[in-house]
């Protein structure tokens, strides 16, 4: 087992121990001139400093902050087209329902899902993806008809 003291934590941001519930779910437990230790790539301690265990090595952050990652559970990332002639139409104060009726919408991206090719909607969602990434995601589910189009594509 290989375990890594990580030092030079400004502030070490976690959630409150114990399971959570609504507004609960907001509470931060925020820790000064902290540490934490990893063993094969497992938080397996943090705290103070000071009260740190031993480990095979240390590495110093430098005093930055260290928060838990963002989990964004309801991404969108794969589909084609785009609404911009949606947006202009409501600028102009149309309603969604007359876009719709033109063909516009949803409607018009799903049409476009539907008609591109499985490395197209991979090369458009790849930089949705790193966009999220870049943000502090670590965890991303993806919903989309991109899937199902495709396999309806398959059987005609």
């Amino acid at each position: 087992m290989t375990a890594t003291l990580y030092t030079g934590i400004s502030q070490l941001v976690t959630p409150r121990p114990g399971p959570q519930r609504g507004r609960a779910m907001r509470e931060l437990s925020v820790l000064t001139d902290a540490a934490l230790l990893v063993c094969d790539g497992r938080i397996r301690w943090t705290g103070r400093r000071s009260e740190a265990p031993r480990a095979d090595h240390k590495r110093d952050l430098g005093g930055v902050a260290v928060v838990p990652g963002l989990i964004d559970p309801h991404t969108h990332a794969v589909w084609a087209g785009d609404r911009l002639a949606d947006f202009e139409a409501r600028v102009e104060g149309v309603s969604y329902e007359e876009i719709l009726a033109r063909g516009g919408g949803i409607r018009s991206t799903m049409r476009a899902t539907a008609a591109a090719s499985e490395e197209e909607l991979a090369a458009l969602a790849r930089p949705r993806l790193h966009a999220l990434r870049d943000s502090g995601a670590t965890t991303i589910e993806v919903k989309s008809q991109a899937f199902i189009l495709t396999e309806a594509k398959k059987k005609g």
